[in-house]
């Protein structure tokens, strides 16, 4: 049976995103197998595919590498791209060289969707979401609806001299923020719905926002302080999920986020300077990003700096890349794959250096590409009469077209993305066991070293140094029935492993008759585990 491709020409929903996963599994049943983290308040499962070689072992037995997508609902080509990971791992098994070897030492934790509920309701009606979204009645406020019954939620738009909006000079289907040399007229904009509790006042979105990137335990601030923070670090269901599973796989060395913001490979801190950072750490960012920068085509940056356009100072708490590194010390990265700006040929240095009223003018090259290339990224405004608002026009940015890199660019983007993450992957630690046995008669002389194969030392970072929880080495041997120790504990705990070749070595003396059995037992949880059964000859 085949691994099933992956489609480019739209994006998937959760029903097919299932299906999809399904069928891999499927199809590749010795490499494959399909948890269920949680049941989100919709009634969607949140899906983590488990890929690796099984024959060498279960997962759990080797370094792990997590890659979860689509934490924000509208960026919906990122499940397209973690399915394109997917699929390159199970079709390259068996077929090359370089995939087949690191998934035999190597196990992959791919989350495709870790906003379910808002992915949904992104992708079926257009709506407005971030991660989550509790509506909240209040005067004035904006429920959002389908108020014309076309089956989306759109954006509504009215003249209003104290509007907050004005029209781009070139294009007036068009708005921009308002500035101080705008003459007018002027708009309101807010997303379509209605106004319930309408009293002649300014209108305004009434809802809750939970931001799942703003729901990670580092750093963490609450919502007067961080919007988006939720109630509590991992107070949302698929957020809980999905931290629990990590703290229960202490295989987990790397991983790996996702996103569709203006194209770029993101490494920590959300918060901290490099100066804060461990050094060697950021030197060892610098060099694995730089190579995925190469792979890619994206500039590297830091969150920090990514989020720093035009001299304004974003800290952004509570974020995936601070967890990752700060509270577990893994060697984290994040991609965003691109918007439509950039399938237009707006660059990411070229919005990032841009005033907000210079970003606000770009979206005019946005509007040219989808109309030269009959993307559907912008609906005509359209007059309707509201129930509480009176005459508004309907129309105007698709979200979710605006917000990912066009579906046409999306397979070779998700492939140089492949690529990395199979680079990546491959620097993990990995452990090789070798034994040599000496016999004086009865008595046996066992030597082992172990040495760490990998490119990263087992504690990953230096930052994990400091953190109490990531195990090291540890060494064990187990004895059959008439086989007596005489020297040395039978479990050894020796600490990490450097780099290339790091080694450790052991001796024991035991007494055993002629045929008896020992066994050594290597364990680093992110640098895997290796047993070697000795029979003893006289």
């Amino acid at each position: 049976m085949q691994v099933p491709g992956v489609r480019f020409d739209e994006f998937y929903d959760q029903a097919e995103l299932l299906a999809w996963c399904e069928a891999a599994v499927k199809a590749r049943p010795k490499l494959a197998k399909l948890h269920r983290l949680t049941t989100t308040p919709d009634g969607h499962p949140l899906l983590l595919l488990e890929i690796t070689d099984r024959a060498t072992g279960p997962g759990e037995s080797k370094p792990g590498y997590l890659l979860h997508a689509n934490i924000h609902p509208h960026e919906l080509t990122t499940i397209t791209a973690a399915l394109v990971v997917a699929r390159d791992l199970l079709t390259g098994h068996g077929q090359d060289e370089e995939t087949t070897a690191l998934l035999r030492r190597v196990t992959f934790y791919v989350v495709p969707c870790l906003a379910p509920d808002g992915a949904e309701f992104a992708l079926k009606t257009n709506g407005s979401v971030r991660s989550r979204s509790y509506p909240r009645r209040r005067p004035n406020g904006l429920l959002q609806a389908d108020m014309d019954g076309d089956g989306q939620i759109r954006w509504m738009r009215w003249p209003d001299p104290d509007g907050d909006h004005a029209l781009h000079p070139e294009e007036p289907c068009l708005l921009v923020r308002r500035q101080p040399e705008h003459d007018g007229p002027f708009y309101r904009l807010v997303p379509e719905g209605e106004v319930p509790l309408y009293d002649g006042g300014p209108v305004h979105l009434s809802e809750r926002r939970v931001d799942f990137n703003r729901q990670w335990p580092a750093y963490w601030e609450p919502e007067h302080i961080q919007g988006g923070a939720g109630d509590f670090p991992f107070s949302e269901p698929e957020m809980r999920a999905i931290g629990e599973f990590v703290m229960a796989h202490r295989n987990i060395y790397a991983m790996l986020g996702f996103h569709t913001g203006g194209n770029g490979v993101l490494r920590p801190s959300a918060t901290r300077a490099d100066s804060e950072l461990d050094a060697e750490d950021v030197k060892t960012m610098r060099q694995v990003g730089a190579r995925g920068a190469e792979l890619t085509g994206f500039a590297l940056f830091s969150v920090s700096d990514y989020c720093r356009t035009y001299s304004i100072d974003a800290k952004l708490r509570g974020h995936f890349t601070d967890w990752a590194y700060s509270h577990l010390g893994t060697l984290t990265y994040e991609i965003e794959l691109g918007n439509l700006y950039n399938s237009a040929g707006v660059t990411t240095e070229q919005w990032r250096e841009a005033t907000p009223a210079e970003q606000d003018l770009l979206a005019l090259d946005a509007l040219r590409w989808s109309e030269a290339h009959d993307y559907g990224a912008f609906a005509p405004w359209r007059a309707f009469d509201h129930p509480q608002l009176g005459e508004v026009e309907i129309g105007g940015w698709v979200r979710y077209r605006l917000a990912n890199p066009a579906l046409s660019h999306l397979e070779a983007i998700a492939e140089r993305c492949s690529k990395f993450i199979r680079y990546h992957a491959a620097l993990a630690p990995w452990l090789e066991l070798r034994v040599e046995v000496t016999s004086f008669g009865e008595v046996k002389r066992l030597r082992a070293a172990v040495v760490n194969r990998g490119e990263l030392p087992t504690n990953i970072t230096r930052q994990a140094l400091r953190l109490q929880g990531i195990e090291g080495l540890e060494v064990s041997l187990r004895l059959a029935d008439g086989v007596e120790l005489l020297s040395r504990q039978q479990v050894s705990a020796l600490g990490h492993l450097p780099r290339l070749q790091g080694k450790r070595e052991l001796e024991w003396f035991v007494r055993a008759p002629a045929g008896g059995e020992v066994t050594i037992t290597a364990t680093c949880p992110r640098a895997g585990r290796v047993e070697e059964r000795v029979t003893l000859e006289p």
